[in-house]
């Protein structure tokens, strides 16, 4: 079997590393290059054409939606496994019309990268369940706003937690009883979030988290 050729589009210099000597124990793939930018990127694309791209979203210069945009255009060929923190179901579904095969989270296990690389690669596409469940909801809700790509927050599994019992209403008590952490934990996990999206209180908060698609409406 011919190795899949695959490139890495990252700013983070360890992720990256830590993608090669995972591809080092894959028979099946190989790494043809990588690339901390998309000015990088189109530069090795003048030279060598991968069959499979892993892009990040948040990067200096050009952000996930320009780089797919001109890979459309000029390499239609070559297919995008978006690699990223954001797992909003708005981010996911506007990537996917945008023509990525894949949305993967930074996050998933040797195995399942493995598998959807090689998924994309034979058949296409690979939609984890998450993104399935995010096309059909999108389906159901159709939002029109774009997601944003510059400046994208990354929130933490406890922050994303934190805020969505904020939206429920809950107390900050409340919410350390639900989690089994103290108050004082829980206010500061509510003021990162409310520095991260750069609002003073928590229904600035809820409405523009909602407005990000950090939360469900």
């Amino acid at each position: 079997m011919k190795k899949i050729q695959v490139a890495i589009i990252d700013d983070h210099d360890l992720f990256r590393d830590g993608l090669k000597l995972i591809f080092e124990t894959i028979n099946e793939i190989d790494l043809l290059f990588e690339a901390s930018d998309g000015n990088a990127l189109f530069k090795h694309l003048e030279e060598k054409q991968p069959d499979i791209i892993l892009l990040d979203l948040a990067m200096p210069e050009m952000n996930g939606k320009e780089i797919i945009q001109i890979l459309n255009e000029h390499h239609p060929t070559i297919k995008v496994i978006v690699l990223t923190m954001h797992g909003q179901e708005r981010m996911i579904t506007y990537m996917i019309e945008m023509g990525a095969r894949a949305y993967l989270k930074k996050n998933i296990k040797r195995e399942v990268l493995r598998e959807a690389i090689l998924q994309v690669y034979e058949k296409g596409h690979y939609y984890s369940e998450e993104v399935s469940q995010a096309i059909a909801n999108g389906l159901k809700q159709r939002s029109r706003l774009t997601p944003q790509f510059e400046h994208a927050l990354t929130l933490t599994s406890r922050e994303q937690e934190v805020l969505e019992l904020l939206s429920q209403g809950m107390s900050n008590i409340e919410i350390g009883e639900k989690l089994f952490i103290s108050r004082k934990t829980v206010d500061g996990h509510r003021t990162n979030l409310l520095s991260k999206f750069q609002v003073k209180n928590t229904a600035k908060l809820i409405r523009k988290a909602i407005e990000e698609g950090y939360l469900k409406v």
